[in-house]
């Protein structure tokens, strides 16, 4: 429990950043996802083993967690390394439809961070 608690800390800066310029669809997503694999983590140890509890709530959130840390660094590099890209009119995607992106870079101005160091 107490390398979740570090571990969290870890994401701390860029959850304050995507709090700050109001990314609240990831975070509401990623709540979403973290209590998800939390839960599977968790029903699918119990289930295996109902002696494990203690331990599997401690490998449920240690989990969890590093998803949710693992989650917020991808998006913010993917969304730093293609913000000067959609700048420039340059920024195609396959996976991402056109009106999402334009909702994501619009009217981010001053969003003016260049690197994951950064924050």
């Amino acid at each position: 429990v107490a390398f979740s608690c570090i571990l969290e800390l870890c994401s701390a800066n860029v959850a304050l950043v995507a709090q700050l310029y109001c990314f609240v669809k990831l975070k509401i997503f990623l709540d979403s996802v973290h209590i998800l694999v939390r839960t599977l983590l968790f029903v699918s140890i119990i289930v295996y083993d109902r002696s494990l509890a203690l331990i599997a709530f401690s490998v449920a959130q240690v989990g969890s967690i590093g998803v949710i840390v693992i989650s917020y660094y991808v998006f913010f590099y993917w969304y730093i390394r293609n913000k000067p890209l959609y700048a420039k009119g340059a920024l195609k995607s396959k996976l991402v439809p056109e009106k999402v992106l334009n909702r994501l870079f619009d009217n981010m101005d001053d969003f003016t961070y260049t690197s994951l160091k950064d924050s």
